[in-house]
């Protein structure tokens, strides 16, 4: 018996930009930063990563507030400037939570950060994502501000670098040859689960050959001219001598392929196991 042993793997997965124009888009402020030594927030800046369709990202830390007594009274509220150029106002997503609400707050309008009997407060910050935002903000970076008019201000962080990604199930396929030799094809199909920000996608599929893995010496290899692959079941299969190449314009931003495997044997080779990749690449076009 001959045990042809096939490995897929998800090799690399890279950046999709997408063309989208620039708008400018302001925040209302509704009060001038105050005198900073009478509120101080801490640590200065807050980070926000976005790399995928999460529906939210939190902060890369918590805010610390706190009064000086003698120099300030009253609640001190915070709302977020958007300083950037999105092409939508970004201070919608920034959620504060509080402990003087039951649920995240949006800061496009004033939020309580500090209460007039409190000395000090934490604050959570959250990102909050929906189709809106992952549609129309490019990628990019995005400076925006969280101000009070008692007190210091802090910078906010936007990083938006959008990937495309795919999951790839299983991780290794097994082919029998089991008749000397002539044409075998795998024993399930590889799926290959694909989101993208747009169906401006390809995904390139090349192969390893498949290397003897016995003790004899000089046994020939499996080229990957021998090596085939279709997204239908018995029919339509393409070598892998050269690059084979999947547009997402056929399957949409979200796809969910079958790729299926055949192997062509020959009399040179020899009865054992085989192995080899084959690799799969998805790229913005």
């Amino acid at each position: 018996m001959m045990r042809l042993k096939k490995m897929i793997e998800k090799k690399i997965i890279i950046f999709l930009l997408g063309n989208i124009l620039f708008f400018s888009c302001s925040g209302l402020l509704f009060a001038q930063p105050g005198n900073s030594e009478k509120i101080n927030i801490h640590p200065g800046t807050v980070h926000f990563r976005v790399e995928e369709p999460l529906p939210e990202v939190p902060a890369n830390h918590l805010l610390h507030v706190h009064r000086n007594k003698k120099e300030v009274t009253g609640n001190v509220y915070y709302t977020v400037i958007d300083n950037s150029q999105s092409p939508v106002n970004l201070a919608r997503y920034i959620m504060a939570m509080t402990p003087y609400y039951s649920d995240y707050q949006a800061l496009d309008s004033p939020v309580l950060f500090l209460a007039k009997e409190d000395d000090q407060a934490t604050i959570e910050l959250k990102l909050k994502i929906d189709s809106t935002f992952w549609q129309m903000v490019p990628d990019g970076k995005y400076d925006l501000e969280l101000v009070s008019d008692k007190g210091k201000s802090a910078n906010i962080k936007i990083w938006v670098n959008k990937v495309s990604y795919m999951l790839v199930t299983p991780d290794k396929i097994d082919i029998f040859a089991d008749n000397g030799p002539g044409t075998y094809y795998g024993q399930e199909a590889a799926t290959v689960y694909i989101k993208s920000v747009n169906n401006k996608w390809h995904l390139d599929i090349k192969a390893t050959p498949l290397y003897y893995q016995g003790d004899l010496d000089g046994a020939p290899l499996i080229e990957p001219k021998d090596i085939y692959i279709s997204t239908e079941r018995l029919k339509n299969f393409r070598s892998l001598a050269d690059i084979y190449r999947i547009s997402g314009e056929k399957y949409g931003n979200i796809a969910n392929l079958y790729l299926y495997v055949r192997v062509d044997v020959g009399d040179k080779h020899y009865a054992g196991d085989y192995s080899g990749q084959i690799i799969l690449t998805i790229s913005g076009q």
